[in-house]
């Protein structure tokens, strides 16, 4: 009677144990399933941004096991990235080495474009790098990648900032600041595709392609926490590998699809 009384209460909590671990699993498969998405932020509405948005539109990052999100973030994107928000950022190269200086375990894990490709788009009276003498040039940030390469320029030019020319921050992005050149709040500024070539229908000028320099320049590279490497490597190199597919896709496909960027990113 001992015994068979042992033996129904070692049922029970035979059964009791097989129900939490049953319960527990259903759990765990239900977050796998609905596991939080990948986010990778943008830092401008730029053609340089291309690769990533044809990778999620070919669903090249499916292909590779991984659900991802992009979002732009203007200005703080790296902000984002240190607080977890995003995993990944494509920003540009002056504030990721600021926030490494500053302690931050950021890393450059990929690139695609190894020249500065700013156009400096002006009102269209100004014809020549000597007629910016006495005027104002806009930038979507000071100390940015525009700012940076326009730094450039009038290195190469002999022209001087504060002295020959003012440089101005202009609050927004891209196509507000195309918006200011336009309306004369400042005489020129440093634009990026596909906003020259909207520019250029608007009548503005295009003084110069900076590409046409040749001017090394890491454009906007892909990074991420060194901690995420760490961490999740398998999913960095799943992320990397449908980037790479994106920018191989960017650069062979002559379809209408990627032609024009305005058909694949969200261009507002």
């Amino acid at each position: 009677m001992l015994c068979s009384r042992s033996s129904l209460q070692f049922d029970q909590a035979f059964q009791l144990l097989i129900s939490i671990v049953a319960a527990t699993a259903c759990v765990f498969a239900t977050n796998v399933g609905h596991a939080a998405p990948i986010r990778i932020a943008y830092s401008s509405i730029s053609g340089a941004m291309l690769p990533l948005w044809v990778a999620k539109d070919k669903k090249l990052f499916e292909k590779y096991g991984v659900d991802v999100e992009l979002a732009y973030i203007r200005g703080v994107a790296i902000e984002a990235l240190l607080a977890g928000e995003v995993q990944f950022v494509r920003a540009s190269p002056p504030a990721v080495v600021r926030s490494t200086l500053r302690g931050a375990d950021l890393a450059i894990i990929a690139n695609t474009i190894n020249v500065a490709v700013f156009s400096l788009m002006t009102r269209p009276e100004i014809s020549r790098p000597e007629d910016l003498k006495g005027k104002k040039i806009g930038v979507t940030n000071l100390g940015d990648s525009p700012d940076l390469v326009l730094s450039l320029l009038l290195e190469r030019w002999g022209l001087q900032r504060n002295k020959d020319l003012t440089v101005l921050g202009i609050r927004g992005g891209m196509p507000e600041l195309m918006v200011s050149v336009s309306k004369g709040f400042v005489d020129g500024g440093m634009i990026s595709a596909p906003s020259n070539l909207r520019g250029i229908k608007m009548g503005l000028r295009e003084l110069v392609d900076a590409a046409e320099y040749g001017i090394p320049y890491v454009n906007s590279p892909l990074s991420t926490r060194r901690s995420v490497i760490k961490t999740n490597r398998d999913t960095v190199l799943r992320v990397l590998r449908a980037y790479y597919e994106g920018v191989q896709e960017t650069r062979n496909d002559k379809s209408d699809d990627t032609k024009n960027p305005r058909e694949v990113c969200p261009y507002r």
